[in-house]
């Protein structure tokens, strides 16, 4: 461990539209919004009441797509980074902000394929991704395959 102490930009530091990935030390996954210059807020899918209490669904009763400040949200997580895709395959800062503003209200959530990183990229990019599901799913092969070979052997 480099006891190095968590960062989280000063809204200076960030560009209208960054996808900002926020990290707890008490969860091994990350939350994403969609961060919003114009007032230092961001725009970010909430996980259903219960999933975590660091996504900020406890002040709602049930996931949906909404603004909150930049300061409020940040105060939940240990660290917070840019996460943006390179960008040559993503919109435009103001086209990022106004698609994710459009969302907002939404109340569909699925573990899977409709998260809060899945919404930050389709806003971002028009893909809807999730490098934590990928992660999830290639681990888990992972363990299947290496099971199946010790009990079956490996061809």
């Amino acid at each position: 461990m480099s006891g190095a102490k968590p960062r989280k930009p000063k809204p200076t530091e960030l560009q209208h539209g960054d996808v900002l990935k926020c990290d707890s030390g008490k969860l091994s996954v990350s939350h994403y919004a969609i961060y919003d210059k114009k007032d230092n807020t961001v725009i970010h899918k909430t996980g259903p009441p219960g999933l975590s209490d660091l996504s900020l669904s406890s002040v709602s009763d049930r996931s949906q797509v909404r603004r909150d400040s930049y300061d409020n949200m940040a105060k939940y997580y240990d660290s917070v980074a840019v996460h943006n895709r390179p960008s040559e395959t993503r919109y435009s800062g103001d086209t990022v902000v106004q698609n994710a503003e459009a969302r907002i209200g939404e109340t569909s959530y699925n573990l899977v394929d409709d998260n809060c990183e899945t919404f930050a990229r389709e806003n971002e990019t028009g893909r809807t991704e999730s490098d934590q599901v990928v992660k999830v799913v290639t681990k888990a092969k992972q363990v299947v395959g290496d099971v199946a070979s010790h009990f079956f052997g490996s061809s």
